[in-house]
């Protein structure tokens, strides 16, 4: 089995593989962070958020073979203040992501 490295990759293995196992688990992340990649009609970024890029990561878990996909931004990106504690892991609200594939 190979885990692949982008969105194509994943479809293409789904193609090659005769099922759609990596697409079901791409649309079930995108249905959770999908609020992240709501614009305004102007399109601008609101006052309160900060554009990161994103990427996506992927893997086989080893209970049933089953597809993890998984957007993640780009921690590098965010500098908070010095004054907070900071997470690894960034909430959707008030961060929207640019994706690469």
């Amino acid at each position: 089995m190979r885990v692949p490295k982008s969105i194509y990759e994943a479809l293409r293995l789904d193609k090659e593989n005769r099922n759609n196992l990596w697409k079901k688990s791409i649309e079930k992340e995108f249905s959770k962070v999908k609020v992240a990649f709501e614009f305004n009609d102007d399109d601008k970024t609101p006052v309160s958020h900060k554009k990161l890029d994103s990427h996506w990561m992927f893997d086989i878990k080893l209970d049933y073979l089953s597809r993890k996909s998984q957007l993640v931004a780009n921690g590098n990106e965010h500098n908070p203040p010095s004054s907070i504690t900071f997470s690894s892991l960034l909430s959707l609200q008030g961060t929207l992501f640019e994706h690469s594939s």
